[in-house]
């Protein structure tokens, strides 16, 4: 869809599906957190403090009764 808008109203809406965090699924995927934590320039603390938030904005979306779209996130193959 070419005209898609980000900020059209329907994507706010209170029903709307609740999308994972990336990092989450990067969590879910295996991705070690050390390669998660040189990706994203990111340290240690502020890495677990990404998760935990992801986790709360994903339980929260749960207890709405919001429906989570968890997009998969493949690791690259190793050649």
């Amino acid at each position: 869809m070419s005209d898609w808008n980000p900020d059209d109203p329907a994507l706010k809406a209170v029903k709307a599906p609740h999308e994972i965090a990336g990092i989450l699924r990067w969590h879910r995927a295996n991705v070690p957190s050390r390669k998660i934590m040189e990706m994203l320039h990111l340290p240690g603390t502020k890495l677990m403090a990404a998760l935990a938030k992801a986790t709360e904005q994903e339980k929260s979306a749960d207890s709405k009764g919001l429906s989570i779209h968890e997009g998969f996130i493949q690791e690259e193959e190793q050649s």
